[in-house]
C-alpha cells in the first residue's frame, strides 16, 4: 500500500512588533547553513520533515545533524498549517525551547478562533 504524503503550508511566526525570530536567527548564519535549513523547510512543507521530536501542545523540534546540531522549532495548527517559530543549536536548546513555547502560545492566542458564547 502506498502512503500519500500531504503537503503542508509553511508560515513564519511574526511577533506583535513584526519581528520574525526564525528569520532573524537564520540570517545570521553562513550561506551554506541557510541552504541546508531551507532544504529542511522544503521537506517539512512537502510533508516529509525527517527527524522531529514532539515538545507537547503541538510544538515540535526539527533536528538537523549539521554543525552544532541545528534545531528548527515549529507548531502544527489546523492540520496542514506549519508555523515556523524559531531556530537554534543544541548548545542553547533549553533557552530556544523556552522561547519557542512563548512564541507558540502567542501565535495561538492571536490566531486560533475562540469559542462563541451560547445565547440564553
Amino acid at each position: 500500500m502506498t502512503k500519500i504524503i500531504e503537503r503542508r503550508e509553511v508560515r513564519y511566526f511574526e511577533a506583535e512588533d513584526a519581528r520574525c525570530p526564525y528569520v532573524e536567527w537564520r540570517d545570521e548564519l553562513d550561506v551554506r547553513t541557510q541552504a541546508i535549513l531551507a532544504a529542511r523547510i522544503s521537506r517539512l512543507e512537502a510533508g516529509n520533515p525527517g527527524h522531529v521530536e514532539s515538545l507537547g501542545d503541538g510544538l515540535r523540534e526539527l533536528k538537523i545533524d549539521v554543525g552544532p546540531g541545528y534545531r528548527i522549532y515549529f507548531g502544527n495548527a489546523h492540520g496542514q498549517l506549519v508555523i515556523v517559530l524559531a531556530g537554534g543549536s543544541k548548545r542553547h536548546q533549553s533557552k530556544d525551547i523556552a522561547e519557542a513555547k512563548v512564541f507558540w502560545k502567542d501565535w495561538k492566542v492571536r490566531n486560533e478562533s475562540k469559542p462563541s458564547k451560547s445565547k440564553r
